[in-house]
């Protein structure tokens, strides 16, 4: 059997460890092959993209343009929440 991404056991024996379902989960990638190994395991999916219109990624949840927007997304979800 061929593995096209490695990174899919990973992040499927890494929602298993910390025992959550892979729709618990949600898994950042910055290629096409890593948002589409994420969608196949049912994880929410965030790409990272450098450009707007970078399409490999935009099959993903939600698209940012860096970590830095990712972190203040979580933080205003958490916000919204109390």
């Amino acid at each position: 059997m061929v593995r096209p991404f490695a990174g899919l056991g990973i992040a499927l024996s890494s929602a298993r460890a910390s025992s959550a379902a892979p729709g618990d989960c949600v898994v950042v990638e910055d290629s096409f092959v890593g948002v589409s190994a994420g969608i196949a395991t049912n994880m929410t999916v965030f790409g990272l993209s450098a450009t707007e219109d970078d399409k490999s990624v935009a099959a993903a949840n939600k698209v940012f343009a860096s970590l830095d927007e990712i972190h203040e997304y979580f933080v205003s979800q958490n916000q919204s929440r109390k």
